[in-house]
């Protein structure tokens, strides 16, 4: 229906929220968020309770993997992807960084987990999609050349890969050639996407 069913924040738990940009539902059913612009991941209890702790400036994308391990990356000012404990008790851990040259190409945003285990990732100013073997810190670029900056990626259910556009497209991606299918256009600006249940 469009319905907003509940709102966190500003406040939650007497905590600030900060200021939230991707979100990932934990296995226990947990809300977790980067808080972009003050570096945290923040997590907010099934019973309403919020914890914070410091990774990165300017960390935005956030994603669980199968096994339901939290990663999260930066993305503007940064370009490290970091692992860190979804209890936010243990200090994160730098899985690796790209260049550091000055525009942060090598930044990722919205990534997902595909069926295969690996990271899925754009890099929007290079208008790349990566693949990324958290186990072995190697990254290979799966598509290229798009016609636009990928702002986020998502698995469907049947592990097909789908790439929103920043200025407006949505495309499927095959993983093993590269190859584009155009999917739609929606209007300029396009972020983050979700596959429901249904698909």
């Amino acid at each position: 229906t469009g319905r907003i069913l509940q709102r966190y924040g500003p406040i939650v738990d007497g905590i600030q929220l900060g200021t939230p940009d991707d979100v990932a539902v934990g296995p226990d059913g947990s809300i977790y968020y980067t808080d972009i612009m003050g570096g945290n991941v923040g997590r907010i209890s099934a019973d309403g309770h919020l914890t914070k702790q410091p990774v990165a400036t300017f960390n935005n994308p956030i994603a669980f993997d199968a096994k339901g391990r939290l990663f999260v990356a930066q993305a503007f000012q940064g370009d490290c992807l970091y692992e860190v404990d979804p209890a936010l008790v243990k200090q994160p851990t730098k899985v690796l960084c790209g260049s550091g040259e000055k525009g942060f190409p090598d930044q990722l945003n919205g990534f997902d987990f595909g069926l295969d285990g690996m990271l899925y990732a754009p890099r929007p100013a290079l208008r790349q999609i990566v693949r990324i073997d958290i186990a072995t810190r190697t990254v290979t670029v799966v598509a290229k050349d798009l016609g636009g900056n990928p702002s986020s990626v998502e698995f469907d259910a049947n592990g097909h890969l789908y790439a929103s556009l920043g200025q407006g497209p949505v495309i499927r991606v095959d993983i093993e050639t590269g190859a584009v299918t155009d999917v739609t256009t929606l209007p300029f600006g396009l972020d983050n996407m979700v596959f429901d249940n249904r698909g």
